[in-house]
């Protein structure tokens, strides 16, 4: 059986140094053919910044009348996942949404508000979503305690998307953002009471939301689980190493991308880092073919692999596809990154490196050494800024947003 690939999947955001993304933030800052087209169907939602864009949607902040802060998610129909009875990934994640939303399982942002578009005459499934904070892919200024709270929340949520029978197939850090929206990144959790026996158990208490849910998968039968794969599913620097073997992904895979993703969020990178730009199956097979390799000498090393990390991804390696994970030992797992003796590199580099030289630096590293974890963070608190009434832009004559943010093609 041919591997099939959807490019969709494995697409990373273009940087911000490129060109053509800094042309789609320009446009996104100038051009009001989006906020038109959404304002349609949402009154009230005023588009002013891109948060990022991908080969699937992009995702734009927005404002309300009211000044409640939003974020809109458009979509580019007509990716479909082969093998499955999904129509499209917009429809996928809406469903997941109002299914999670009608049991009360408050592990992603709440959805306000859906619709289609018609933007340069292509139709395009969009989402009004509560505005979140920064995703964890942004790991400056992490401390133990932050990354603990963090790493356990994460689990939670896997967890209880787990308990609805589906799994995620696409964790990393990206797709887990902080609860708390703010104009000023702090760190909530640094100061905030925390003991190593919480295991949060309150998904209202939750210092992280999962998002980009339009992957998500049904878990698969015993029978499936002997089966290939039609699909690959993830991206390739997180994907469960069962993805080289074709194999339809279980929670054990998402437990496997979380250790990858602790270990990102612990040290700052990965040994490895994989586009998945334009690769075809054969391409992205040799990808995590390479990516097992070098965690097997990041593990040798010594040094790399916190012991923590190491266990979580030996436990869910070992699990069938079928398998439902004992999250409580994962938890344990996690709370033994206290034990550590290294701290997150984030925030090791900083102790090692003052800003200037000399006795004076040496003796401002070790003030920072001995302030509470609470503190080292450098944050000073923000005073609440008063909110200014919004102001509709000027039009700018530009080509409509989405085709600076997609680059479409004619649809097969």
């Amino acid at each position: 059986m041919r591997l099939y690939v959807c490019s969709a999947l494995v697409r990373q955001a273009a940087p911000l140094s490129d060109p053509s993304s800094e042309d789609m933030l320009t446009n996104a800052m100038h051009d009001d053919v989006l906020s038109m087209a959404i304002m349609q169907h949402f009154p009230g939602c005023h588009i002013h910044e891109t948060l990022g864009a991908g080969g699937v949607s992009a995702c734009f902040a927005a404002e309300m009348d009211d000044c409640t802060e939003v974020a809109v998610k458009v979509t580019r129909k007509g990716y479909r996942t082969a093998g499955t009875n999904i129509e499209s990934f917009a429809e996928t994640e809406k469903e997941m949404y109002e299914m999670l939303q009608d049991r009360r399982i408050a592990i992603t942002p709440r959805m306000l508000g859906n619709g289609t578009l018609d933007i340069a005459g292509a139709s395009h499934p969009f989402m009004v979503m509560q505005r979140l904070g920064t995703c964890l892919s942004d790991t400056e200024g992490l401390t133990k305690a932050a990354f603990i709270r963090y790493a356990l929340d994460m689990l939670h949520c896997l967890e209880l998307l787990h308990s609805t029978g589906l799994v995620h197939t696409d964790v990393k850090p990206a797709n887990f953002c902080r609860s708390n929206f703010t104009k000023h990144h702090v760190h909530h959790c640094d100061h905030a009471p925390f003991s190593l026996e919480d295991s949060c158990h309150d998904d209202r208490g939750l210092s992280v939301r999962i998002i980009d849910l339009g992957n998500c998968q049904e878990r698969p039968s015993p029978e499936q689980a002997l089966d290939r794969a039609v699909s690959f599913f993830g991206t390739p620097d997180y994907a469960g190493r069962d993805a080289i073997y074709w194999k339809y992904p279980g929670p054990g895979d998402d437990l496997e991308s979380l250790a990858y993703s602790f270990l990102y969020m612990w040290n700052g990178s990965l040994p490895w880092q994989f586009s998945g730009e334009g690769c075809n199956g054969e391409e992205i097979q040799e990808m995590l073919q390479e990516r097992d390799v070098r965690w097997k000498q990041a593990v040798g090393d010594g040094n790399t692999v916190p012991a923590f990390i190491q266990k979580i991804h030996k436990y869910a390696i070992g699990l069938h596809a079928c398998e439902i994970p004992r999250y409580s030992i994962v938890r344990e797992y996690i709370k033994g990154a206290a034990q550590e003796k290294s701290l997150p590199r984030s925030l090791s580099d900083r102790l090692r490196a003052p800003s200037s030289s000399g006795p004076a630096a040496e003796e401002s590293t070790k003030s920072l050494r001995k302030r509470p974890a609470a503190q080292r963070t450098e944050q000073t608190p923000c005073k609440k800024a008063k909110r200014l009434p919004y102001v509709r832009r000027k039009v700018v004559p530009a080509a409509p947003l989405l085709a600076h943010a997609f680059h479409f093609a004619a649809e097969e």
